[in-house]
């Protein structure tokens, strides 16, 4: 029995560690992902109060942010009130995808995957918004997901399918918000070419060039005797889980803040997944490192990661780049795959020494035999 009652113990100990030693997922974030970070102290309250603190976005960021509590470094659920003007608009695309009405529904927690269909060839999607009337657009901002490059190029035109004129001759992309002249029109349709595979959390829109300088409305429910610090003005999608979320719209006992004074987070880092020194937006290879970009074809995806012998293998991890040889056969284990080895000895190519060896050994079993033939005569 006392056994029994020490193992007991014991695993409770020992499970009591384990989960000391696991982080929460409510403390877990990527803080690196935001330029700026603003603290709210000195509340004052003894019971939960609703904050609404003035927050503004800078043109070319994501509109995502983390409030954290201080100290401990929990994430509190968070509502952002937008001061955008808010359309009804209906999303579909050339590809057929199904899904492109998440492009425009509000929510970051999903996306819209464009895929590389032809390896060496830049693709093209066409995305449609139908507006149902008359409106007038001068910009739109793309929120992507983390570790993608942005589109290549973008062309936008307004009309109806057999009936449109540019708003935007095609041009390459080198920042997340498009500006274009303030333009009516009820639907708009805006092409976009990217040589890697794309992921698109949002599109917003741009009623006017101020829209993307407007001031929104962040609200959580802060605690007594704790601070805040709210990370904003982020490159990428930031994935939290912070828990039940509180009712965070009405505006009974809200306590009303000015607008927050971003600082610039010391820990921010632009996006970089694979290390190479470029990030990952202006990247040609995102997913594989190759810090001189360099890019033979001139198709925009860096060789590290094209397909020169569209045998569905990126370059990188290809044993033959010019012949096609998805199984990688490669029987002499030399690196190079039998298709494109063009030594005549596959077997004795490395081991120079080998068939010296292979003709004494039958030399001495020759004169072996020889010997014991005559011996026995």
């Amino acid at each position: 029995m006392k056994k029994i009652v020490f193992l007991i113990v014991v695993g409770l100990i020992f499970n009591g560690l384990i989960a000391k030693g696991e982080e929460p997922s409510a403390y877990r974030y990527d803080n690196s992902a935001f330029r700026s970070i603003s603290d709210i102290s000195g509340l004052n309250i003894a019971t939960p109060v609703i904050i609404d603190a003035l927050i503004s976005f800078d043109a070319n960021s994501n509109r995502e942010v983390v409030v954290v509590e201080k100290p401990g470094g929990k994430v509190i659920p968070s509502l952002l009130l937008s001061s955008q003007r808010e359309v009804k608009v209906s999303t579909s695309d050339s590809l057929g995808s199904g899904n492109a009405n998440y492009l425009t529904d509000g929510k970051k927690d999903n996306y819209v995957e464009y895929p590389i269909f032809e390896n060496g060839l830049a693709e093209e999607v066409e995305i449609h918004f139908d507006f149902g009337g008359p409106i007038s657009l001068s910009a739109l901002s793309f929120q992507l997901d983390g570790h993608v490059a942005l589109p290549k190029a973008i062309e936008i035109t307004v009309g109806r399918e057999n009936d449109r004129r540019i708003v935007l001759a095609r041009k390459n992309i080198g920042s997340h918000t498009i500006f274009f002249p303030e333009t009516i029109g009820s639907e708009f349709f805006v092409k976009l070419s990217y040589i890697q595979p794309l992921r698109i959390r949002e599109i917003d829109f741009g009623f006017s060039e101020n829209d993307f300088k407007s001031i929104d409305h962040l609200r959580f429910l802060a605690q007594p005797g704790k601070d805040y610090s709210v990370y904003y003005n982020a490159d990428r999608y930031v994935e939290v889980n912070p828990g039940e979320y509180p009712n965070l719209t009405g505006d009974d006992g809200v306590r009303f803040l000015p607008e927050l004074n971003p600082i610039l987070n010391s820990a921010f880092v632009k996006a970089d997944v694979d290390g190479d020194g470029v990030v990952d937006e202006d990247d040609n290879c995102v997913s594989v490192g190759n810090a001189n970009q360099e890019d033979l074809d001139e198709n925009g995806r860096g060789d590290a990661c094209d397909d020169f012998d569209h045998d569905g293998i990126i370059n990188s991890r290809d044993n033959c780049l010019n012949d096609p040889n998805n199984s990688q056969k490669d029987v002499d284990l030399d690196g190079e795959g039998d298709v494109c080895d063009g030594k005549e000895s596959r077997l004795l190519q490395n081991q120079a020494w080998l068939p010296t060896v292979a003709i004494l050994v039958v030399l001495i079993l020759v004169g072996g035999l020889i010997i014991i033939t005559i011996r026995k005569k």
